[in-house]
């Protein structure tokens, strides 16, 4: 998957779109990686870059979020003439498809 965050380069208004994209206030990001949210402050507003670690954690953190929303998050609500169906009803997540236990190795 491809973000605009490349590690190369993080412009504030990436930063701002990135932490929007997973429903993150700057101070949730400054909590979750440890430094203080006048750092993050600097870096949306321009006055500082943000380090190319912060660009590659957000990253991370898009696909993420991309590949719940894909797999695991329920899908929208069915009209009534679908619920009502007498066939199987379409599995609101997939997660149930995984096995819960490794196979044992032969």
């Amino acid at each position: 998957m491809q973000h605009h965050t490349s590690p190369s380069a993080l412009t504030p208004q990436q930063l701002r779109d990135a932490l929007s994209a997973i429903g993150w206030r700057q101070t949730d990001f400054a909590r979750r990686v440890g430094v203080t949210p006048a750092a993050v402050s600097t870096w949306t507003t321009g006055k500082a870059p943000a380090p190319l670690w912060a660009a590659a954690y957000l990253g991370a953190m898009l696909d993420l979020a991309s590949l719940h929303a894909k797999y695991l998050a329920p899908l929208p609500a069915s009209g009534a003439d679908e619920a009502d169906s007498a066939e199987s009803p379409t599995p609101h997540r997939l997660a149930h498809l995984l096995p819960s236990k490794p196979a044992a190795a032969p």
